[in-house]
């Protein structure tokens, strides 16, 4: 069976970020996120061997979900300008793995994730998605499944449908009621 890796680029930047201490290149910029991507997507390279892969990262501005509810992520701190510092090096780096990327105007790297795991999703391809965003679960099912960020991609959490269950005794196509009705801090969601 072929295999498919969908990765969160914006989830690895954020992990790297926030999980390694801070370095510096000669010139002063802060690589810490840099170095984490770069760590981690030759850790999936070298321990997965994906027949294929593909890469998405968050559109800078507002989405869909902003234009219906104003107070979408309101909460969410700012991202702090070391971080903000690296995005576009780790776009540069991206694109020097030659590995197709998507940045959607209006949409979060994990709706493309989603999109692309959905049509692609058939019983002759295993598909994968690389992700710290627990909201994803909703779309394990047959054979799209979902490693989540744990130290690193070494360290990582694989989502079946039978995980899913275990974890939050739901199925992964109830996590959207579950969400709704617990609500998701970090989105700002009653």
């Amino acid at each position: 069976m072929k295999t498919l890796f969908l990765i969160d680029g914006n989830a690895l930047i954020h992990r790297a970020y926030h999980a390694i201490q801070p370095m510096f290149a000669s010139s002063g910029l802060q690589t810490n996120a840099v170095y984490g991507f770069t760590s981690m997507m030759l850790n999936i390279l070298e321990m997965e061997h994906p027949d294929y892969i593909a890469i998405a990262f968050d559109h800078k501005g507002k989405t869909f979900r902003h234009e219906s509810m104003d107070t979408y992520k309101a909460t969410r701190k700012k991202m702090e300008d070391p971080l903000r510092e690296q995005i576009e090096y780790v776009h540069r780096i991206a694109d020097s793995f030659n590995i197709p990327k998507f940045v959607i105007p209006g949409y979060e790297a994990d709706d493309t994730l989603v999109t692309i795991a959905k049509r692609v999703a058939n019983p002759d391809l295993k598909v994968v998605i690389v992700t710290g965003d627990m909201d994803i679960l909703q779309v394990v099912e047959g054979n799209i499944f979902v490693h989540t960020l744990h130290k690193g991609y070494r360290e990582h959490a694989v989502y079946n449908s039978q995980a899913v269950f275990e974890k939050y005794g739901i199925e992964p196509k109830q996590v959207p009621d579950y969400k709704g009705l617990a609500g998701d801090s970090s989105d700002n969601l009653k």
